[in-house]
């Protein structure tokens, strides 16, 4: 009877093991491309993936998606870093993202365009989101009545966890030597039964609008009340022209479905 060599054996492992290798390489590869399909994306790609102490860095980032009513988005950025989770008395949560420079171009669906059916996401799941996002220069190009509109400015917001509230936002554009800061907070109950925003716009350094408004639900209907003055309102702001307050009186004011 002929026996084998040992070198033979450890080729033979070494050959299975190759295979498997390759035959889970490429399931793993085949689901990937399933989820990216799903959500409508056609490309995403990264590039100088490192670590540090404080947390992963990406150098830069690209995704483009198909959406389901028919419109495309493309977002780029560049020097993300994210904080490593961290433990409080709330359980694990992500600390902060920070983003050197982010490119959106989101262009809008066809006219005649089926509406996308998905429904709306549950407000919890923005607390998986890190409780800091810090964009230190975007520029959004966006669909508008005169066709595209440019937009370019920096962008932080921050919210409390698990309970999401209270958070706020400190929005800030920049258009031809002209800045513009939208500062607003959103406090309420756990439940999204009732919230409270408090909001304030700027026009290079003067405040223009003050909102103050409260939106209220139960099972059967909602309720939204507040305050908006806006005695001086500049055109830049899609205030109306004929009137002083920016607003006609004999105009009433959509309320926007909320649906937590």
């Amino acid at each position: 009877m002929a026996a084998y060599h040992p070198k033979w054996h450890n080729a033979r492992r070494i050959v299975l093991v190759g295979a498997i290798l390759i035959v889970t390489l490429a399931y793993g590869n085949h689901r990937w491309q399933q989820f990216l399909h799903a959500r409508g994306i056609e490309q995403l790609s990264w590039q100088g993936l490192f670590f540090t102490s404080s947390g992963p860095v990406l150098r830069y980032l690209k995704l483009e998606q198909r959406q389901a009513s028919g419109g495309r988005l493309q977002i780029t950025a560049e020097h993300l870093r994210l904080d490593w989770p961290t433990h409080d008395g709330q359980g694990w949560h992500l600390p902060q993202l920070r983003i050197a420079r982010l490119d959106v171009d989101w262009q809008a669906p066809s006219i005649g365009a089926a509406p996308s059916s998905a429904g709306s996401p549950d407000p919890h799941s923005l607390a998986a989101l890190p409780r800091h996002l810090a964009i230190d220069t975007f520029t959004a190009r966006l669909p508008c009545t005169n066709g595209r509109c440019l937009l370019q400015g920096s962008l932080q917001a921050q919210h409390a966890g698990p309970l999401l509230l209270p958070a706020n936002l400190d929005l800030r554009l920049q258009h031809e030597g002209r800045q513009l800061i939208l500062d607003a907070n959103l406090d309420g109950q756990a439940d999204f039964q009732e919230l409270v925003m408090q909001a304030r716009i700027l026009l290079n350094g003067q405040a223009r609008i003050r909102l103050s408004s409260t939106l209220s639900s139960n099972d059967t209907e909602q309720t939204w009340r507040g305050n908006w003055p806006c005695r001086v309102c500049p055109r830049p702001l899609g205030c109306g022209t004929g009137s002083d307050s920016g607003w006609n009186p004999g105009e009433r004011m959509p309320v926007p479905p909320f649906r937590p």
